[in-house]
């Protein structure tokens, strides 16, 4: 898998990408991959493999460890997304009807 197989590759301004084996430079404030955000929410894992291929979620849970240990931004960032719904959860829900 590489960076294009990302359903989100055309418009992600992310400079860390999962399936970049690459190192790469986060700044302080810069976004932080949408899939990690997703990752570490409750149930974040398994709702992941529902919507995403198997080896996709494999390379966000083997490359999420070592990106936390080496920065520090993307740790508080992630910690902050860990206490907020899912956007996923939010897309795939059925909107309710206006009366």
């Amino acid at each position: 898998m590489n960076m294009r197989d990302c359903l989100k590759y055309d418009h992600c301004n992310a400079p860390i990408c999962p399936l970049n084996n690459q190192e790469s430079v986060h700044l302080k404030g810069e976004p932080v991959c949408f899939y990690f955000r997703e990752y570490v929410k409750q149930g974040g894992k398994a709702r992941l493999l529902g919507y995403l291929s198997g080896e996709m979620v494999e390379k966000i849970s083997q490359r999420l460890p070592g990106i936390l240990s080496l920065h520090s931004d993307i740790k508080k960032q992630l910690n902050q997304s860990a206490q907020t719904s899912s956007q996923i959860d939010a897309l795939t829900r059925p909107r309710r009807e206006a009366a």
